[in-house]
């Protein structure tokens, strides 16, 4: 019994004594596994730390390539700006709408002819009784000076209404000019001529886009002087004319790109006409018509050539007719007509709007 208690507790001991033994000998080796997980899970880490890394610098990369190409972009262009390339030219219509120019002056040369003939004359009522014709006479074409011109105060500065309304004027001066008189080639003859015109008064405008409508009411004076009275062989005299008239037109302008096109129409409103009235016909009526026709191209933003013909025209009603003149020593008519056809060339000047 003894002998076996004594040999249990040696197999006892040799079983704990082996145990030992091998939890040391496995004890090296679980250290040096978890060891080596720990490495590859450093490596791993390491290879995922360096992976996020680039993902995370690669948009980075890719908005500062962005911003490289818009510099690049910018500095390409601000390249081509500094080469001096110059803008392209600005259309006539953006200058056009710049707004309406307070100050407008058109100047040149024209060509003036004159006609004046008497009609409704004894002669022509009783023909074939040797009774005789009016002197008339003509002016086959008369250089004359001009300028005509407008100022609109409260469009210096401003766009508004008041912009519209203006005051407007002219002169004309006939120079180095002859007029030729007499019925017939027997009669005629030449008379140094001293012709001028003013007017003055109001003018309002109405701007449609790039084109322009107009209405003139004005004061005027015009004078044909032939200098000294001319007389033919039966003493008839032609007389001078000084006309003065309230002047009503109307006007319209349009631009075509750098071209333009225009047209105006009135009439005279003649109170006095001088000595054809005070001394040669007290009861006369006058109507009269003007029209004209231009057209013009743009030099540069505010110069432009222009050209036109003009028709103005009086025609006089001297009824009645005294029934104890004598035609031999009266100049007796029914009416006459006084007319003037023109063509002329200028440039034409117009201050751009300051309020732009």
């Amino acid at each position: 019994m003894r002998a076996r208690a004594s040999a249990f507790h040696s197999l006892s001991g040799l079983s704990l004594g082996l145990a030992l033994s091998l939890s040391a000998s496995l004890a090296p080796a679980k250290d040096a596994v978890t060891k080596t997980k720990g490495s590859n899970g450093g490596a791993e880490g390491a290879a995922l730390e360096e992976n996020t890394g680039s993902e995370s610098s690669e948009p980075t990369d890719t908005k500062a390539a962005g911003d490289d190409q818009s510099n690049a972009s910018d500095g390409a262009k601000a390249e081509q700006d500094s080469k001096g390339e110059a803008a392209p030219p600005m259309p006539p219509s953006a200058i056009a709408v710049r707004g309406p120019s307070p100050l407008e002056l058109t100047a040149g040369l024209r060509a003036v002819h004159r006609d004046f003939s008497y009609h409704d004359t004894p002669a022509e009522r009783f023909p074939g009784r040797g009774l005789p014709e009016p002197t008339t006479y003509k002016l086959p074409l008369g250089p004359a000076v001009f300028i005509d011109g407008a100022v609109y105060p409260l469009a210096f500065g401003s766009r508004g209404a008041a912009a519209a309304f203006g005051i407007a004027g002219g002169y004309e001066q006939n120079f180095a000019t002859q007029s030729v008189y007499g019925a017939s080639a027997s009669d005629a003859g030449k008379l140094t001529t001293h012709a001028s015109q003013y007017y003055v008064g109001l003018k309002g405008r109405i701007p449609v886009s790039v084109h322009e409508l107009g209405l003139l009411a004005a004061y005027g004076r015009q004078v044909f002087d032939l200098g000294a009275h001319a007389t033919t062989p039966h003493g008839e005299q032609v007389p001078d004319v000084a006309y003065r008239f309230i002047r009503l037109s109307g006007e319209a302008r349009f631009r075509l790109g750098d071209a333009s096109l225009g047209f105006h129409v009135g009439t005279r409103l003649v109170n006095d006409t001088g000595g054809l009235e005070r001394n040669w016909f007290p009861h006369v009526k006058t109507q009269s018509v003007e029209a004209g026709l231009l057209a013009g191209y743009r030099l540069s933003a505010s110069i432009d050539f222009v050209l036109g013909v003009d028709l103005l025209r009086y025609a006089f009603n001297f009824n009645p007719i005294p029934n104890t003149a004598n035609p031999y020593t009266a100049v007796i008519a029914g009416g006459a007509v006084d007319q003037y056809t023109s063509g002329w060339l200028g440039l034409r000047f117009a201050l751009p709007n300051s309020s732009n």
